[in-house]
């Protein structure tokens, strides 16, 4: 009983330990990084987005396993493959690889294929193979054409080399078609064409060639076709291929079987002979590519019709079959009626027509033919469409400012072209020479801007819009909006001898538009203050038509081309018979106080009070506030007795003095603060008091917290010890029993 307990407990802590243990090893294997490789494909040449521009760099950004594709072109460079990548053209008659003059071409790789290419213009070697293995060459175009060199097409130096359904051709005196040394094995070679070289087709230096190869021409010359020690290839043809263009010229070179080529439906008949070929496959770099007798092309295809100013564009497909013969150019016809088409156009070899000699209003219908050397093939599909023109440009804007504010108007186009007025487009700038679009509104002949700061200038066009499309720009305004000015500042007035001199400061806001003039105001009280006279730009005028003994009233506006702004403060001044009075200041009005509610006083006694809000004296808290205090200081020296508690004062009533700065100052319209300091708020001192204790006791529980958590870790811990420690002495008093 014992010992199984003891077991038991033994296998339950280690279990906890192997379960925590992995539960980390799984965490840290959930988060490292996985690593996966894949292969894909690089594109060369063509217009799509992240395409590389030449072969040699993206064979340097590719990785083993991948393809590289390589759209029709022509491509001058020359590179080494890399291995375990496979180099694809997509035609082997369109996608070229020029090698401008150098040694090499190309450099091949091992487990590489290079397929579907035309290599031309290189010194010494197309494909140069330098102990390598398993390289495959398919459908390939190799010319020998450097006038200077006697290049090789493909040259093995202790390689492993395929090749398959190639052209390997001179056209300029050349040496060898395919060369080997000794250390060359397995080099098998089928379904190639050798033609037009001046020396060997084959050339093995001291080596053995393998003969796996079949079914391959090689008619230079017959003495000349092998060397070394290489024997025919079963089904080999020593006839003129015939070629579709066989010319010393690289620039008529076409490599195509002609009909009637030997080398048609005879290549390894081992293998499989593509859908729609022949009885065999054939020879050469062209599967079932042999050109037949000329005809006129097919039609133009996807024939379309869209119409313009005044104008219609014609656009077109060039036809899938062109009879064998390139396009030389195509004819244009037209009609009112589907059925009755006829010439309108020959043009060249192009894919669209603008059509300008149209009427507004009415339907037309085209069709399109092309044609090569032979001559004309059948129409294409019948498209029509309907002239029209864009609208004139809108008419007489105008720009209207205000305050905040432009108000554009105009009026609508002499001409619609055709369709109704759909909407209106505005825009707008703060310069002349650039205004950008604004906004787009129906059809409407205003619109009042409010997107508009005063004081700046806005220029404006509009312009009308149609199903038909956007018409032309109408006449450039502007306008610069503005607003009536602010009051004058520090109005003032000095007395003199028989006149009153008055001062005051332009406003602080013109209102965008410059201040014209200023309006003086007059009056012998506040109330009957009306206007007396008008000025320039000026800040300061004399009144001569004064009296002695007599309290004048003045007050200032200012006036732009908006209108005239707010009056401006109010000062008033008194004129002595002996000597000059200051300026007085004008009183402030007191409001009526509103009557205040005072609720009737609850009787507790009565049940209608809980005597918790009854209203405390102010003196009592100060008093009660001034104790604590004189209690608490003890640093402080005792000072003189006073009758009255420490407080602060209560604020004492302004005497009316009168100031020489705010004589004739006074807005009527500002209240009169009274001056004073408040008293300490002790009610506040303990609310903060009592913040800070409580942001103390928070941070205290969660160290209470936090020292709990690892107090009862620990007491776990100990828990399971004592118990198994427990365990194993029982076992071992009663083990051995």
């Amino acid at each position: 009983m014992v010992k199984r307990a003891f077991f038991t407990v033994s296998i339950v802590l280690c279990l906890f330990l192997v379960g925590v243990s992995g539960f980390f090893s799984y965490v840290s294997e959930s988060s490292a990084p996985q690593l996966y490789s894949t292969s894909k494909i690089l594109y060369v040449g063509g217009d799509g987005s992240g395409n590389y521009s030449t072969i040699s760099a993206a064979i340097s950004a590719a990785s083993s396993g991948d393809t590289i594709f390589v759209f029709a072109g022509t491509y001058i460079e020359s590179f080494t493959m890399k291995s375990n990548v496979d180099l694809i053209g997509e035609d082997e008659n369109k996608t070229i690889i020029n090698a401008n003059e150098s040694w090499q071409a190309v450099w091949g790789a091992s487990n590489a294929v290079i397929k579907g290419f035309t290599i031309k213009n290189f010194r010494v070697d197309g494909i140069r193979c330098n102990k390598i293995t398993n390289l495959l060459v398919k459908n390939m175009i190799i010319i020998c054409d450097h006038p200077k060199q006697c290049p090789n097409g493909i040259t093995s130096l202790g390689s492993q080399v395929k090749v398959d359904k190639t052209d390997i051709v001179a056209p300029i005196s050349a040496s060898t078609g395919i060369g080997t040394d000794t250390g060359s094995n397995n080099v098998a070679v089928k379904n190639t064409i050798i033609y037009g070289n001046f020396n060997q087709g084959f050339f093995v230096q001291g080596g053995v060639y393998n003969s796996s190869y079949n079914n391959f021409l090689c008619t230079s010359f017959p003495e000349r076709s092998y060397y070394g020690k290489v024997k025919k290839g079963t089904g080999d043809i020593s006839k003129d291929p015939k070629f579709v263009c066989w010319s010393r010229t690289v620039a008529n070179l076409d490599l195509h079987l002609a009909t009637g080529s030997p080398c048609i439906d005879t290549g390894d008949p081992n293998d499989p002979v593509p859908e729609g070929g022949g009885k065999r496959i054939d020879m050469g770099a062209f599967e079932n590519m042999v050109k037949p007798a000329i005809t006129v092309p097919g039609a133009p295809e996807n024939l379309s019709a869209k119409a313009g100013k005044l104008n219609i564009t014609l656009t077109w497909s060039p036809p899938k079959n062109n009879g064998g013969s390139p396009i030389t150019g195509y004819k244009i016809y037209r009609g009112l009626t589907s059925n009755n088409l006829s010439l309108l156009a020959a043009v060249g070899n192009v894919i669209n027509y603008i059509d300008k000699n149209i009427s507004r209003d009415k339907i037309y219908y085209y069709a399109v033919s092309a044609q090569n050397k032979v001559g004309e093939g059948p129409l294409s599909n019948i498209v029509n469409a309907t002239s029209f023109a864009l609208p004139s440009a809108p008419r007489n804007l105008k720009a209207h400012p205000g305050d905040s504010y432009v108000n554009l108007s105009w009026k609508a186009p002499a001409s619609n072209g055709g369709f109704p007025i759909k909407n209106y487009r505005i825009y707008k700038g703060t310069t002349a020479s650039k205004l950008n679009f604004y906004l787009e509104i129906g059809n409407v002949l205003f619109y009042n801007d409010t997107s508009v700061t005063n004081g700046i200038y806005y220029y404006y066009k509009v312009t009308a819009k149609t199903k038909a499309g956007e018409g032309p720009f109408s006449n450039n305004v502007k306008a610069k909006p503005a607003g009536k000015p602010t009051k004058p500042l520090n109005l003032s007035a000095q007395a003199g001898s028989a006149y009153v001199n008055l001062s005051w400061s332009a406003p602080a806001s013109d209102g965008g538009s410059p201040i014209a003039n200023y309006r003086i105001y007059k009056g012998t009280t506040l109330e009957g203050v009306k206007f007396y006279t008008e000025l320039g730009v000026v800040l300061l005028y004399q009144d001569t038509d004064v009296s002695s003994n007599v309290k004048y009233f003045y007050r200032v506006s200012a006036k732009n081309s908006v209108g005239e702004g707010p009056l401006s403060d109010c000062v008033n001044i008194t004129l002595s018979s002996s000597e000059p009075v200051p300026p007085q200041p004008v009183p402030e009005p007191e409001p009526e106080p509103e009557p205040e509610l005072v609720p009737e006083p609850e009787d507790p006694e009565n049940g209608q009070g809980d005597g918790l809000h009854d209203e405390v004296p102010d003196s009592n808290l100060n008093d009660s506030h001034s104790e604590k205090e004189e209690e608490n200081d003890i640093d402080t020296e005792p000072e003189e007795e006073s009758s009255q508690p420490d407080k602060v004062p209560a604020a004492q009533p302004e005497l009316e003095t009168e100031s020489p700065a705010t004589v004739g100052m006074t807005d009527p319209n500002e209240p009169i603060e009274e001056s004073g300091e408040d008293a300490p708020n002790s009610e506040e001192e303990y609310d903060d008091f009592s913040t800070s204790s409580d942001a103390t006791n928070s941070k205290s529980n969660k160290s209470v917290i936090t020292n709990g958590t690892t107090v009862l870790i620990v007491l776990i811990i100990l828990f399971f010890v004592l118990v198994y420690l427990y365990v194993l002495r029982i076992y071992n008093k009663t083990g051995t029993k």
